[in-house]
């Protein structure tokens, strides 16, 4: 399965509001890694699960197409990083880590080789502000495959 990557910076939160999204509307997605790193020195509690309204998903207004390499098939995964109908929380966290108030303060969630993270088809992921407040910006890269 060919790997697919996608670096960006968020946009910054408001108090439980989502970092990110990631979905695999028509194939199979499994995730590998997940970098992020703070680029404004707010203290942030950042999780990672599956946004409660799945069933009846978000809607991306802004998407970031994910890169392979030249000769893999094209990536339907998509990021998206705002939305016209929002994610909701997600009801449980696969990761949860607080990040100090110091740009570069940041957390990998690095999934063994022989596992990873898997998207059902049309699933979804989200990187969530979990803080009591407007959370930090962050730089995020995004490894899996589909």
């Amino acid at each position: 399965m060919p790997l697919y990557r996608a670096g960006f910076s968020s946009a910054t939160p408001a108090n439980g509001a989502a970092y990110a999204t990631l979905n695999a509307p028509t194939r199979k997605a499994n995730i590998h890694q997940i970098d992020y790193q703070l680029i404004t020195a707010v203290a942030s509690l950042v999780g990672l699960g599956t946004p409660a309204n799945e069933s009846t998903p978000p809607v991306v207004s802004s998407s970031i197409t994910p890169v392979g390499k030249p000769s893999d098939i094209a990536c339907t995964g998509r990021v998206g990083t705002a939305w016209s109908t929002a994610p909701t929380a997600p009801t449980v966290m696969v990761d949860e880590k607080q990040l100090a108030a110091v740009i570069g303060a940041g957390w990998t969630i690095k999934w063994a080789p022989d596992e990873y993270d898997e998207l059902k088809i049309a699933g979804w992921r989200t990187l969530w502000n979990r803080g009591g407040a407007t959370a930090g910006q962050l730089n995020v890269t995004i490894l899996f495959d589909e």
